[in-house]
């Protein structure tokens, strides 16, 4: 990701991050994170495991994060880490609602962590399909992640400009993200631990390991 000074037109992306618990894709993400350092930040953190805090400002109600964007007008800098609690049940409607300001706020960097708590297949909150379908246009860049591909809405797999998966345990999973990386299903069952397959809207493939 390139750095860019606050206010700039963003290099917008979206990129779908898949992978089994343990494939490395928070840290990958993460490491994305730290070599574009995005002024403008929003992450959706549901994940105790996951810990953004170094990134941003740590947020626990909607309605102040929306505040705080709206002083940071559509130029400012502001780096947000949004966590929304241990009621699942209202993460379907938080998430719609930080997708949506988002998405208004233009020129940001939106982190969407485990895709399979607020989506389902064939289903997403208006304003994440939102972001999904307009939001390059608006200046976003979008990392969507999950664990579960088989599970979630594809609108963002159909329209990532870059597709980074890691090993899959799920055979509909690997199903899944076989037809969209062009490989045989086995070669992501048999993927060691933190190693990856990207493939770009270019049709270009690569092949990697996370290493530490």
């Amino acid at each position: 990701m390139r750095k860019r000074t606050s206010g700039a037109p963003a290099l917008a992306r979206i990129i779908a991050v898949i992978g089994a618990s343990g494939s490395g894709k928070t840290e990958w993400i993460k490491r994305q994170l730290k070599a574009g350092r995005p002024s403008r930040l929003v992450v959706w953190d549901a994940k105790p495991t996951s810990d953004y805090s170094a990134f941003g400002q740590v947020f626990t109600s909607i309605s102040d994060l929306g505040r705080a964007m709206l002083a940071a007008g559509k130029s400012g800098e502001l780096r947000a880490i949004f966590r929304p609690g241990f009621e699942p049940t209202s993460y379907k409607e938080k998430f719609d609602r930080l997708c949506r300001l988002a998405f208004h706020w233009k020129n940001c960097t939106l982190v969407a962590e485990e895709l399979a708590t607020v989506t389902r297949a064939g289903w997403s909150p208006p304003g994440w399909l939102l972001c999904v379908t307009q939001g390059r246009s608006e200046g976003l860049t979008i990392f969507g992640i999950s664990q579960r591909p088989a599970l979630i809405d594809k609108t963002i797999i159909g329209n990532a400009t870059l597709i980074h998966c890691g090993r899959l345990q799920g055979r509909n999973d690997r199903k899944v993200m076989a037809d969209e990386l062009d490989c045989d299903p086995d070669e992501l069952r048999n993927l060691q631990q933190l190693e990856w397959i990207e493939r770009a809207d270019t049709g270009e493939t690569r092949r990697g390991r996370l290493e530490f």
